[in-house]
């Protein structure tokens, strides 16, 4: 696989703000720029583990997200994430927009299996910066995200399954603050070259969330959506198709199939990649 279709469709897979989930780096100088257009919608939302309707209407979120990576060193690789971001709810005027959670982190590779080591082995640093959106409040709860600036560390890992495939596993710590709780994050994914020109993919990723506040449950009032625990199960898919000289083109879908005090959101996925 080549490094920016696979590193691509692994951020689509995973979650477009969360960087480095795959051992990959570039080599030194090599760079890539990719943009995608994410779109989400969810009419019933999760509380204690069970799906309760949202009878006050429909959620829907566009963002625009700007990824850039760069190699400094044949084994570090800097990763930037930013972008613009809009919220609506269909029985309210209220309209969130405003940038996104920025991140900026390092991939620091450990072991490379075609170098001789029996895996591939990373582990990641990442800082993110609270976007300029509103937080949501009492009447107004379609907020795009916490609003949180937060520091998080993974590791990563790969193993080529044959030819084709590669199984891919991150597991990771996010220290959040402005009141957010801290989660702990791991996925299990598969991809495969299916043509020469072309990679499918799915996996499976959890965001276990360290807080005890409950939507409606004792001490939540609508001022503090961002305290409570936000669980998140979830599954995708997504394709890339490579043109040549770097560039490759990106679709995916992901669901959330279980979760606590969150959307049960349908979440789709079209991007751009250059590798140069």
């Amino acid at each position: 696989m080549t490094f920016p279709a696979t590193i691509f469709l692994l951020i689509v897979l995973i979650s477009p703000t969360h960087l480095a989930a795959d051992p990959w780096v570039h080599e030194r100088g090599e760079q890539s720029f990719s943009v995608f257009f994410v779109a989400e919608n969810f009419d019933d939302i999760w509380i204690k583990g069970d799906d309760v309707n949202m009878d006050f209407a429909d959620v829907d979120q566009t963002t625009l997200f700007l990824q850039y990576t760069r190699g400094l060193t044949e084994l570090i690789t800097l990763e930037l994430s930013t972008g613009l971001t809009r919220s609506k709810m269909k029985t309210n005027d209220k309209k969130y927009d405003g940038l996104t959670d920025s991140t900026v982190g390092i991939n620091w590779q450990l072991l490379n299996e075609y170098h001789g080591s029996p895996v591939t082995l990373s582990v990641s640093f990442a800082a993110t910066l609270k976007g300029t959106y509103d937080r949501s409040s009492a009447g107004q709860p379609h907020s795009p995200g916490d609003k949180a600036d937060a520091l998080e560390a993974s590791v990563n890992l790969a193993k080529a399954l044959g030819h084709r495939l590669v199984l891919v596993v991150d597991i990771g710590y996010r220290d959040r603050y402005n009141g957010v709780p801290d989660d702990i994050f791991y996925s299990l994914g598969l991809t495969g070259n299916v043509l020469p020109s072309l990679i499918l993919g799915a996996r499976y990723r959890v965001v276990d969330s360290r807080g005890n506040l409950d939507i409606g449950g004792p001490g939540f009032t609508p001022d503090f959506f961002h305290e409570t625990e936000e669980d998140i199960d979830s599954f995708s898919i997504a394709a890339t198709w490579s043109f040549g000289y770097g560039h490759s083109v990106n679709l995916g879908f992901a669901t959330v199939i279980k979760g606590t005090n969150t959307g049960n959101s349908d979440i789709y996925f079209l991007g751009d990649s250059y590798n140069f």
